[in-house]
């Protein structure tokens, strides 16, 4: 889970921790916790997907990166336990959705910097350009070069899926899970949740098996209550602790040496809304309308000032925390109308409901199981729960294969103005005012649809239609957009071809062929990239023209040649070899430029093999 940016102006933190400190206080917390005080070692649960994020672009990677952290706390004497996610995220975890779409976006942004890289660049090297026009040209190269590192970081921060397979497996590696010596700490074996790994680390703290929980999401000590505290970071000098309560974070210092008290740093949140809440369900709600992993946008012009101010006079009052949660829903649909009270109801279930089980062990919940769940939570069910279809689910393409995911119908979405397929508000993005999915943007942006001669367009329906009746395909109906028009192009295509080869392509007679007149002159092993130039067995002779076709394949045309006819080219003409963009214009299936965006597209799927 999460909780935005909204956790630093809501909660108290303790900072200028040791890792020893921090140690200390955990088992002081665990021995307070036991009757007649605690002998065992104190456990801390660590978020190992969270601490993997940390450590993406470091030596060793998420795996190895997250071993080093926890080895290192049991090298000071933490005994830590590693929870990790598990391989299915639920489909309320909508942050999760955002995520992916991010990763796109960083993907897409790299891609166009390339494109107008390669512009500017030709531009440069052209010459004729002023003082002042070529420092204006290098100062947007630089900028581009920063898009294109940031934008390929972007893309590329995802933890593996079976991250806590090969956490368990590096752990056992390094016999982390011995005792050390000098310091007794050690690492456990990592728990995997059957959803997330922050649900089943808040079970683990209700039961008492564990105290102080390593994670930054600010969900944990909001959903858990007031006596919940958190590590919000894994590696450094100094450590920081937070909770939604002061007396909570005051308690824990006690535990330290007295002369070290006065020198922790305690931060007073401006905006204290948990603190004293004793009902989950109104810290939930509290933490859905300003923003969480359920609904990441939260309730549009709300946030912790917005919730303070509105229940304020209930809590002057002495009003119940019932009536609370009673305004909050009144005001929030008031403030936006994308809500209504199901919705906002259904997102608070999305975070009382899931389950805090390990994985493969018996469903276990916060609270009592769920008697009745929407259709959208199904997956939270237990035995005997009652499913409720009335409110629709939809699914959104995201960034297409794998990824598609479902939500609520009721909140906002568009279609695809290429693909027609269903989009929802994160994975959208939008050129002059209409809305595309991330995978037909990117192409949108290099191969505008604006001003196309109509000889390059076909509608979707029309290609069905011609799948059917002209090229008998089954099951067309079946098939997405997408999907039909990757099927519709390669048929076309191998028509064209066939007419083209009987009609224009001298036929050899047979008599050629039996009489070896025709014969291979040379065979191209590339799999080892240039190697081939010392295959003995290719003679030397050859090697200039085969050096000079594999140059055409790479050569781009530098002249201000016009290709169409519209007020001013698309970016493809400058973004492929020209090799490529002759062979497409060539080709008079009617559909040329439609060839040059599949190419786009198959070019920019990171799913297609390389």
């Amino acid at each position: 889970m999460g909780f935005g940016n909204n956790g630093k102006p809501t909660l108290y933190f303790a900072s200028n921790l040791t890792r020893a400190e921090v140690i200390a206080i955990n088992q002081g917390l665990f021995n307070a916790s036991q009757p007649g005080g605690g002998s065992q070692r104190a456990t801390i649960a660590v978020d190992a997907n969270w601490v993997a994020h940390q450590r993406l672009k470091i030596a060793g990677g998420p795996v190895g990166g997250t071993s080093t952290v926890l080895t290192d706390w049991a090298t000071s004497g933490g005994v830590m336990l590693p929870v990790a996610d598990g391989e299915t995220r639920p489909i309320s975890k909508q942050v999760t959705n955002e995520s992916r779409a991010k990763r796109k976006r960083g993907e897409n942004k790299a891609t166009l910097a390339r494109l107008e890289l390669r512009k500017v660049n030709s531009t440069i090297n052209a010459g004729g350009l002023d003082e002042e026009a070529r420092n204006e040209a290098v100062k947007k190269r630089t900028q581009l070069l920063k898009d294109i590192t940031s934008g390929e970081s972007e893309s590329t921060k995802k933890v593996p899926t079976n991250f806590h397979v090969l956490l368990e497996d590096m752990l056992c590696n390094l016999s982390a899970h011995q005792i050390d010596e000098n310091s007794n700490g050690t690492v456990r074996e990592v728990m995997t949740a059957e959803f997330q790994a922050d649900s089943l680390m808040g079970g683990l703290f209700e039961a008492g098996k564990v105290q102080l929980l390593m994670t930054k999401d600010a969900d944990l000590p909001i959903v858990y209550g007031d006596k919940c505290i958190i590590i919000t970071k894994c590696s450094g000098k100094t450590f920081t602790l937070a909770s939604t309560c002061n007396k909570t974070l005051s308690s824990a210092i006690s535990y330290l040496d007295e002369s070290r008290q006065p020198k922790i740093k305690l931060d007073q949140p401006k905006y204290p809304i948990f603190e004293g809440v004793t009902d989950r369900r109104l810290r939930v709600l509290m933490m859905v309308i300003c923003g969480c992993d359920v609904c990441p946008k939260g309730v549009h012009n709300a946030g912790p000032a917005w919730v303070q101010k509105t229940i304020q006079s209930i809590k002057t009052s002495g009003g119940s925390e019932q009536q609370m949660y009673d305004r909050l829903i009144e005001h929030a649909v008031i403030l936006d109308p994308r809500f209504t009270a199901e919705i906002l109801n259904i997102y608070v279930d999305a975070v009382v409901y899931e389950p805090i089980n390990e994985q493969g062990k018996a469903r276990s919940y916060m609270d009592n199981k769920p008697a009745k769940l929407p259709h959208y939570l199904e997956e939270f069910k237990a035995d005997g729960t009652v499913i409720d279809l009335s409110l629709e689910v939809k699914e959104c393409k995201c960034t297409g294969g794998d990824t598609r995911h479902k939500f609520l119908a009721a909140v906002d979405h568009h279609i695809c103005s290429n693909c027609e397929e269903t989009v929802c508000h994160l994975c959208a993005e939008s050129i002059n005012a209409e809305a595309y999915c991330l995978e037909c943007y990117v192409v949108e942006e290099v191969l505008p649809g604006i001003n196309i001669n109509s000889r390059d367009f076909v509608p979707i329906w029309q290609m069905r239609k011609e799948l059917k009746e002209k090229y008998n395909f089954d099951h067309v109906d079946q098939l997405s957009p997408d999907d039909v028009e990757s099927v519709w192009v390669e048929h076309a295509f191998h028509e064209s071809l066939k007419d083209k080869c009987n009609k224009h392509l001298l036929k050899l007679p047979t008599s050629a062929i039996h009489s070896g007149e025709l014969r291979k002159l040379a065979t191209i092993d590339l799999r080892f990239g240039g190697a081939f130039i010392r295959d003995p067995q290719l003679d030397s002779k050859y090697i200039p023209k085969i050096m000079e076709l594999m140059a055409s394949f790479v050569y781009f045309d530098s002249s201000e040649t016009k290709h169409t006819n519209w007020l001013k080219d698309a970016s493809i003409y400058s973004a492929m070899p020209k090799m490529f963009i002759d062979m497409a214009e060539a080709c008079r299936v009617g559909l040329g430029y439609r060839l040059l965006k599949r190419t786009v597209r198959h070019a920019l799927d990171n799913r297609t093999a390389p």
